[in-house]
Order: C-alpha cells, then structure tokens, then sequence
C-alpha cells in the first residue's frame, strides 16, 4: 500500500554508504517504510568500470534463485544523471499576476505547460489524482529509456525459464518475483542533487537494493518491453496514488482485468511481500485512475546483445 509521501528529504550520502557497504550502516536510518522478505539477499559492488548486482530471491515456482549480473558504470551513471529535475525548478511557475479572470486562466495553464515540459527532460510528468497535480515517473519515457540497462535481466529471465507452462505467462511470474522480493521503501525526495519525488529509476532501485510501487512497476516495465508480445499499461489508483501495472492477455479464472479498446489487460502487482501472482491486485488502493499506455519505441533487436548471455549467471540455491 502505498503511503504519502510529499517532500520527503533523505541524505544522499547515507544512501551512498547503503550502496558501497552492501547493508545499512548502524548510524543509517532506514527507508520509510523499509520492509525485507526474509528469505532474500541483496548485494551491489561498484568500481570504475562496472557495477556488479548479486540478489536471491525465491522464483515463481518456490526455489530459491540466485542472480548475478554486471553493467557498465559509466552508461549507468549516464542514464541515471538523466532521471529527475533540479530541485526548485518549478517553484517560478507556481505564481503569476493576472488582471481578469480570462487571463488567469490563461497564465495557469501557461505555468502547467512549463512545468510538464522541465517534467518530461527529467522523465517525470504531471499526474492529475483527486484534484491534484502530483509529480511521477513518466512510465512509457522511463520504461523505453532503461531498456539498456535491463537487457542482462532479460538474458536471466530466459535462462531461468523451467518451461513446464506457457512462455507468456511464465516470463511474467518470475519477473513479478523478482520485483516483488526487492525490499520495499520510500526513496527519498531529492538524490543526487535531482528532485525525484519518492521514486527510484530502475538503475537506482537495483543500487540501492529497495523501491516503493512506482519505482518496481518501472523496473518490471522496462524488463517486459523487451518482449514484443506484451502490450503493457502504468496505472495509478485512487487511493494512495498506488501504482501497478497491467498487460493484455486472456483471463483465465477469477483474474482481475481492466477493459480498455477493447482489449482486456491482467493487473499485475510488483510490489508487496504477498507476492501477489500475476492477474490479481490489491483492491483496498482504490480503482484504476489514470491509465498510461506504454507504447516501446527502442529497437529491441540492436539492444539484444548474445555477449550477455556469457556474463550472467543464474543458479538454484539449496
């Protein structure tokens, strides 16, 4: 569930010692929030060329997987620098002098329309949830933009596949797992020096080794969007502005669904201990509210790269 979080401020440097020490510190407070399925480890090494993740989770069917994977700092770093705005940056446009009415309305809708466009250079956008205007994650610009860096999880997925159940849904669960068993937290409002409202890129979920709702549906995103055959949905609710997502399939069941041009996409929760399965959502965060369709405009066949095939590993722990 998700909680409020508005002007939420969290040190920079204590998640920085999060990142290079592999745990919190003693001295470090922990997320908002901060919850860790037991059965779970996370690991991140940085040095000059590489980052390198290490995380065990349990898998869709029950084991417990291990996944190990590296990517190249420095076009991580680039990527990162892109996610959020300068702190401040729309505080000019939050007032304006007007002489009628008709000219205020004008000037407001001036003021929105600068504020979207510094949003969208960061990937953010403004989001209208109970008369409104809330700073989040543009998912279709967030998704399209990591795929890069997801592509060794693709490699992970299809070498970790059991292949006793349809490849479609089967992909789907264990990139659910996986998400789901990221512990859960509030990421704090500003980092880096960037205004990102409680909301982690997908890189900067793996780094820090926790995310809330908005920060894993982005991640499980930008992991699915390098498969063609999943037309996928951001969805923020009524309640809590929880976020989750939805991709078009068949229902089989009592599954949950979500009807829209005529085509019926399954809710998925990446979020939560439950380990809500795919089909099923939480139903106290409210009803869908805004609907975002993920269109994938990156080149899946120029990110596909067998080379990183050879560099990750996948294993069954005992």
């Amino acid at each position: 569930m998700k909680q409020s979080r508005h002007n939420l401020r969290r040190s920079v440097t204590a998640a920085f010692v999060f990142l290079m020490c592999g745990g919190f510190s003693r001295a470090q407070t922990l997320p908002d929030q901060y919850s860790k399925p037991p059965h779970t480890a996370q690991n991140v090494r940085a040095d000059a060329a590489s980052y390198e993740f290490d995380y065990v989770f349990k898998d869709h069917r029950g084991a417990k997987r291990r996944w190990k994977w590296s990517y190249p700092r420095a076009a991580a770093d680039m990527m990162r620098q892109k996610y959020g705005i300068v702190p401040g940056s729309l505080n000019k446009y939050n007032t304006y002098s007007y002489s009628s009415e008709e000219e205020k309305e004008l000037k407001k809708q001036e003021a929105l329309s600068n504020k979207v466009r510094i949003l969208r250079e960061g990937l953010f956008n403004l989001i209208k949830i109970k008369d409104e205007y809330i700073m989040k994650s543009d998912f279709e610009q967030v998704v399209n933009f990591f795929m890069p860096f997801t592509v060794p999880i693709y490699y992970l997925i299809e070498s970790s596949l059991y292949g006793k159940e349809p490849a479609f849904t089967e992909r789907i669960a264990l990139a659910l797992a996986f998400c789901q068993d990221i512990p859960y937290g509030i990421p704090p409002g500003i980092y880096q020096q960037r205004e990102i409202n409680g909301q982690f890129s997908p890189i900067d979920t793996l780094l820090n080794k926790y995310g809330d709702c908005d920060s894993k549906v982005a991640l499980f995103g930008a992991i699915l969007a390098h498969y063609p055959e999943y037309e996928l949905l951001g969805i923020y609710t009524t309640e809590f502005s929880h976020a989750l997502m939805a991709i078009a399939g068949t229902p089989q069941g009592d599954q949950k669904y979500l009807n829209l041009q005529g085509k019926k996409f399954l809710y998925c929760e990446p979020v939560g201990n439950a380990r809500t399965p795919f089909g099923y959502f939480h139903e106290e965060n409210g009803k869908p509210l805004v609907v975002t369709t993920i269109a994938i405009t990156q080149n899946r066949a120029k990110l596909q790269n067998e080379m990183w095939r050879k560099m990750v590993t996948s294993e069954i722990l005992p």
